[in-house]
């Protein structure tokens, strides 16, 4: 199986097809996967009101595009957590 980060770069390569290039730029590539697990791929996000938009708006077609990447019913779980996102977002800069 791919590495969680690939799955994820393949996926919001996906999603900018079908979202436009400021709801990208603000909310879709502004998150980080975290882990993958009982078919819950799990995205750190740096704040509530992005965790908030993610999940009301955008947790469907994000869910529907990782499903199609695995080839399996996938479900995301969005959790916020600034120490790891610092972490993570550092490491993925360099």
């Amino acid at each position: 199986m791919k590495s969680i980060q690939n799955i994820w770069d393949k996926t919001v390569e996906t999603l900018s097809g079908s979202l436009s290039e400021t709801v990208m730029k603000l909310w879709i590539k502004t998150v980080y996967p975290l882990k993958y697990e009982n078919d819950y791929f799990i995205l750190v996000v740096e704040n509530t009101i992005q965790q908030s938009i993610i999940i009301s708006k955008y947790k469907d077609i994000i869910e529907d595009v990782l499903s199609s990447i695995v080839g399996f019913d996938m479900k995301i779980s969005v959790v916020l957590d600034k120490k790891i996102y610092e972490n993570i977002k550092k490491h993925s800069e360099n």
